[in-house]
């Protein structure tokens, strides 16, 4: 008989609302603080009422990881209801959650996965959802966990930002760089390596720099197969459909999905930002 098991994740990872109705996912929220004011991500605010607020108050807000006691607490309820629990979160590279969610499971009497995917956004449900069908094989949650844990090796995650005075305000730019990128219109393109955000490159257009990524899109597709490619926004939607016509010409057999890119990643790069993703596999991969 295959264990019941609650699958456990953060706000960044933006679970469609049809995945969350079929299967046993519980979201912890993360924080985005204006001033005084806390709003739990995709609770008390959506992704355009954010890039509202950034424009009506010219600062950027600050991320805040879950507190440890929602994490308990979201724990202890879970174990009356399931025999074991899997927490996927985004990278410890990047946020305190993972850490935090480990502390909890550890304050927890009951058989509790933690894995740091080492990816962030939309790739984490890709990552839950390969959970859930090995889990329907019959397969060990702790066996699923370890493979979970390597599958970011399989990710490609490219960031174009959409302010790049939003990225210098957020500490992720100096001066001398939003001085040059604002003057000779440089688009900075980034990217998830070892868990962490880098920069790509630097392109003189948008046009550029979407070719290029494409370009590294085509590359993967010749030496793996590629079944999904995602294409998130930040408040820039017929922008990502342009995106996806264009990569409609080329894939007509692989499925293109737009989303919205997580608040808390969207404060760093801004409305405008865009991401672009895919996971490549092996030929006889299900």
């Amino acid at each position: 008989m295959h264990k019941k098991i609650a699958w456990v994740t953060d706000s960044t990872a933006q679970i469609p609302e049809n995945l969350l109705l079929q299967h046993d996912i519980f979201v912890i929220p993360l924080g985005i603080l204006f001033y005084d004011q806390v709003y739990a991500e995709g609770v008390d605010l959506n992704t355009t009422e954010l890039y509202d607020k950034i424009v009506h108050y010219k600062s950027i807000p600050t991320t805040s990881q879950p507190t440890i006691g929602q994490f308990v607490s979201l724990y202890e309820k879970l174990k009356e209801s399931f025999d074991h629990i899997i927490a996927v979160h985004l990278s410890s590279e990047l946020s305190g959650t993972y850490q935090t969610s480990l502390m909890a499971a550890q304050m927890v009497d009951h058989p509790i996965e933690v894995v740091d995917t080492r990816i962030l956004s939309y790739p984490l449900t890709m990552m839950i959802e390969k959970g859930i069908h090995l889990a329907q094989t019959g397969m060990e949650p702790s066996q699923i966990a370890d493979i979970l844990r390597l599958e970011h090796k399989r990710f490609d995650n490219y960031i174009l930002v959409g302010n790049l005075e939003q990225l210098y305000k957020g500490g992720r730019l100096n001066g001398v760089q939003l001085f040059l990128g604002s003057i000779l219109k440089i688009k900075p393109v980034l990217c998830i390596r070892d868990g962490g955000v880098q920069l790509f490159g630097r392109f003189r257009t948008q046009r550029r720099a979407l070719r290029t990524i494409l370009n590294q899109l085509h590359t993967a597709k010749q030496q793996h197969v590629i079944r999904r490619i995602m294409i998130l926004q930040a408040d820039v939607m017929e922008e990502a459909l342009q995106i996806k016509q264009t990569l409609l010409q080329s894939y007509k057999d692989i499925e293109i999905y737009i989303g919205p890119l997580s608040g808390t990643i969207g404060v760093h790069g801004g409305r405008g930002s865009l991401v672009i993703a895919w996971m490549r596999e092996d030929s006889d991969s299900k």
